[in-house]
């Protein structure tokens, strides 16, 4: 198999062996002796091989040209576009700095995400992708004013308690709190309730008004003892405790969700299932974050209007 430079080298000779040939005979009308006339022939010949070699190297000048340009624009795009990440990166950076979040934590975040091996622990990996992806998912409906969650959430309530600076403004059905009624029982003797309630604890000692309106079924559970008991603990926590007769200055759609109002700039909702025959307490079907001005604006108006309805805890 010959290649392309020995058949190029082949080409050469054959084409300067031919004009070298038809040179000789026009050698004879010029010189008379064989010797002048294969010295011109072969001179001939010479120049052509040159002329041939001049053309090839030009031609390979032109070549190696456009590959030094391709590669001059390949670099200064690869380049320009590590540049425009690199701006990209920075401006994110800035943006997440302006908002007074930590960027060492989430230069961490992808550090420590980038160490994980996805061959050796393929389990992980798609378990950190799926983490990241409801990272991603929750910024999203940040960004959309609206976040839904299918069922109990536990740890945007617990955030929102630890990150009130002003208010915490609560409304609790007996559908979502104990089992149709206050009481020790539910959601109060949770894990997730006491953790709430140390949190809120926390929240009064900081500064923070926290207001709690209580909806009971009946008028005679307003001197419940066990009712009265949880209203107190909560109330010896620094909580303002009210209570509210259900249908009394609320609203019907208030009767299906609860909802809490953190700093009055996001509603945390709760939707509780049907309540069983036996009693027994509803799961939570769904919960909601609401972020939305508007959406926002009427929750406060209506726990304005309940609160103001309530009967203070005496």
């Amino acid at each position: 198999m010959i290649d392309h430079g020995t058949h190029s080298l082949l080409r050469k000779i054959a084409v300067t062996t031919l004009v070298g040939a038809l040179c000789f005979p026009v050698t004879n009308v010029f010189f008379s002796s064989t010797g002048q006339q294969l010295a011109m022939s072969a001179a001939a010949g010479a120049v052509i091989l040159i002329v041939q070699f001049l053309i090839d190297v030009d031609h390979r000048l032109d070549t190696l040209e456009n590959k030094q340009v391709e590669s001059t624009n390949a670099t200064r795009e690869l380049v320009a576009s590590g540049f425009r990440n690199i701006n990209e990166a920075t401006r994110l950076f800035g943006d997440v700095e302006s908002l007074g979040l930590k960027t060492d934590v989430i230069t961490q975040m992808i550090n420590k995400a980038a160490q994980i091996d996805p061959v050796e622990s393929p389990l992980v990996s798609r378990f950190v992708l799926l983490e990241m992806d409801n990272m991603a998912n929750f910024l999203n409906g940040v960004a959309n004013k609206y976040l839904s969650y299918p069922g109990e959430d536990r740890n945007w309530l617990l955030s929102l308690a630890e990150g009130a600076r002003e208010s915490i403004d609560a409304v609790s059905l007996p559908a979502v709190d104990a089992g149709g009624e206050v009481s020790h029982g539910g959601f109060w003797d949770s894990d997730l309730g006491r953790r709430y309630l140390r949190l809120q604890h926390e929240a009064v000692r900081r500064g923070v008004r926290v207001r709690r309106v209580f909806v009971i079924e009946r008028p005679e559970l307003a001197a419940d003892p066990d009712v009265r008991r949880t209203c107190r603990e909560q109330a010896t926590l620094g909580l303002e405790i009210r209570l509210l007769l259900s249908g009394s200055g609320m609203p019907k759609p208030m009767t299906s969700y609860d909802f809490i109002l953190f700093d009055n700039q996001i509603s945390y909702e709760v939707t509780p299932g049907t309540p069983n025959e036996d009693g027994a307490v509803p799961v939570i079907l769904q919960t909601q974050v609401v972020l939305s001005e508007k959406g926002v604006a009427d929750r406060r108006a209506t726990y304005t209007r309940l609160w103001e309805s309530a009967t203070p805890l005496i």
